[in-house]
């Protein structure tokens, strides 16, 4: 957030992905059906591809008025 605020007056935005669980395919062979983190992740693990879209939109126009902000991409375990 002090990057923010630091970058703020250049144009220059300073915001943060917060991933749980990504299911790439080491953890995916580490994490058992019965899992905890299954368990304690309303949507599941993310998938990869999740990531992107979310990271496209920081990097866009449309997301111009957002700095110092850290959003979370945990299918729902921050909520928890």
């Amino acid at each position: 957030r002090a990057l923010a605020l630091q970058w703020a007056k250049a144009g220059i935005r300073v915001n943060a992905i917060a991933p749980g669980v990504i299911l790439t395919d080491r953890v995916r062979t580490m994490l058992r059906d019965d899992d905890p983190v299954r368990v304690k992740t309303p949507l599941g693990p993310s998938e990869p591809e999740d990531v992107a879209p979310l990271a496209l939109y920081l990097a866009s126009d449309e997301s111009r008025q957002m700095t110092g902000m850290i959003l979370p991409l945990d299918g729902g375990a921050s909520a928890v």
